[in-house]
C-alpha cells in the first residue's frame, strides 16, 4: 500500500477498481482522501484503518475510478476553416458587429457569402440577439450567416432566410427552434438546435477538398 501518513481520511472510496495511471497501470480496489491530497492507495483491507468518525465512505459496489483530465478541446478542421471568416469574439454590441460586416461585404463580389463566428449576445451592450433586419441593413445582397460561440446557435439575414425556405409559416423543426417578432410571428433569423441549424445547413456552401486540405495543416 502507498500512503502519505497515517491520517484519519475525509473521505475513503471502496470496493472500486481504481485506474491509478502509475508506471505499470495498476488498479487498486480503495483509496483515502485528505484534505484533496491521497492518503492511501491499495485494497479495502489496508485503507479502512483510515477510516474515522467523520470520514465519508461510499462503496462503489465495484465501479470504475479513472484520474481527472485536463485537456484541451478544439476542431482543428473547422477552425482552420473559420480563418476565412468574420472573427466576432470580444465584440461588445451589435453595432460593433455590424461595422465588422460592413468592412467584410466592401471586400467581397456582391452575391458572394458573408460569414463570421464567435459572437456571443451575452457580451453585447443591447443584451440581446442580433436579428436579420440589422444584418440587412448593411448586406441587402450578400447572403450573411453568423455562428455564435460554442456554435448552437446561428444568425442569417432575410437573404439566407429566402435560400432555406424559412418563412412565418414554417413549423418548428424537431430538436430546433426558429426564433420569431413576437408581433409578427416573422423569423428574426436566429435559429438553435441542429433540428433548426440543419435547415440552414442545406443552403450553407460547401469548402472544397482543396480548402479543407490547406486549412488543416
Amino acid at each position: 500500500m502507498r500512503m502519505l501518513e497515517r491520517l484519519t481520511a475525509d473521505t475513503v472510496f471502496l470496493n472500486g477498481k481504481m485506474i491509478t495511471m502509475d508506471k505499470g497501470f495498476s488498479i487498486a480496489q480503495a483509496v483515502a482522501i485528505k484534505d484533496g491530497k491521497f492518503l492511501a492507495v491499495g485494497t479495502d483491507t489496508e485503507v479502512k484503518p483510515l477510516i474515522g468518525k467523520h470520514t465519508i465512505v461510499l462503496d462503489l459496489s465495484g465501479k470504475t475510478v479513472v484520474p481527472g483530465f485536463i485537456d484541451s478541446h478544439i476542431h482543428v478542421k473547422w477552425t482552420g476553416l473559420n480563418l476565412d471568416k468574420i472573427n466576432l469574439r470580444g465584440v461588445k454590441s451589435i453595432e460593433e458587429m455590424l461595422k465588422a460586416i460592413e468592412k467584410k461585404v466592401r471586400e467581397t463580389p456582391e452575391g458572394e457569402w458573408i460569414q463570421g463566428f464567435g459572437w456571443d449576445e451575452g457580451y453585447f451592450k443591447e443584451r440581446g440577439y442580433p436579428t436579420r433586419w440589422d444584418l440587412d441593413k448593411v448586406s441587402p445582397e450578400h447572403p450573411v450567416h453568423l455562428a455564435r460561440a460554442y456554435g448552437h446557435i446561428e444568425v442569417v439575414n432575410s437573404r439566407v432566410l429566402k435560400m432555406a425556405g424559412i418563412s412565418k409559416n414554417t413549423p418548428q423543426p424537431p430538436g430546433g427552434k426558429i426564433l420569431r417578432d413576437s408581433e409578427t410571428g416573422k423569423p428574426t433569423g436566429i435559429l438553435s438546435g441542429q433540428g433548426a441549424l440543419k435547415l440552414i445547413g442545406k443552403v450553407l456552401p460547401r469548402p472544397s477538398l482543396k480548402e479543407q486540405k490547406k486549412r488543416s495543416r
